[in-house]
């Protein structure tokens, strides 16, 4: 659980096409303090008021998305999931405003998986497995944008590792083995999803005895 929620806020968390000119970090300093400084409770109240003020402003302020992200992450530190759900799924309307259908970036593909994620912090796996399923949809909609197909493999292990959970056995292993098979064509060996991907299904090729192929 902690690796896929990892993978899915560390390129949640790297920015969005509508942030600050480049150099201007959209966190005040005061909340980048608190959180580095593990100062939760403080990071969180800050949070809230930064987040207050930009939808007070009208138009998504550029700095929405990012306030929102960090302070889903530092709900979920604080063991607050329903808090840290609600602040993903309004990060998340955001990138819908923003990103029409047929305009989704890698942003809101990651968003949504970590969406997924806190679902399954607070135990909706339903809502869990449709956020994942729809993320991997997102994904292959923008086929030919670089970007979001480098998180292909990433999008196809978080599903298939659900579907693992579920004892989906061969659903997760289609999807594992088109995950590894598009790994096997990347230059960059080290795209998110692809060790994982290899390493899940080697474990279900030993499951089945299928030691050969593992």
């Amino acid at each position: 659980m902690a690796t896929l929620l990892f993978l899915g806020l560390m390129v949640s968390c790297t920015g969005w096409s509508q942030s600050p000119k480049a150099g201007q970090d959209p966190i005040p300093a005061s909340i980048r303090n608190a959180y580095k400084e593990w100062r939760l409770a403080d990071a969180e109240a800050l949070l809230k008021t930064a987040i207050h003020d930009a939808e007070a402003k009208g138009p998504p302020d550029p700095r929405l998305h990012e306030l929102l992200s960090l302070l889903a992450n530092v709900e979920g530190h604080l063991s607050h999931s329903e808090e840290a759900l609600e602040a993903a799924k309004r990060m998340l309307a955001v990138d819908d405003e923003a990103f029409p259908a047929g305009t989704r970036t890698a942003v809101v593909v990651m968003d949504l998986s970590t969406v997924a994620a806190y679902y399954k912090m607070t135990g909706d796996d339903e809502a869990a497995g449709k956020a994942y399923e729809r993320a991997l949809d997102v994904a292959r909609e923008a086929n030919g944008n670089p970007a979001v197909d480098s998180l292909l493999p990433l999008c196809l292990f978080q599903l298939a590792h659900f579907y693992n959970e579920k004892h989906r056995n061969a659903d997760a292993k289609e999807l594992l083995m088109e995950a590894v098979g598009i790994c096997n064509g990347l230059d960059r060996q080290r795209a998110p999803g692809c060790s994982e991907s290899r390493a899940e299904l080697a474990e279900l090729y030993h499951q089945e005895g299928n030691f050969r192929a593992a």
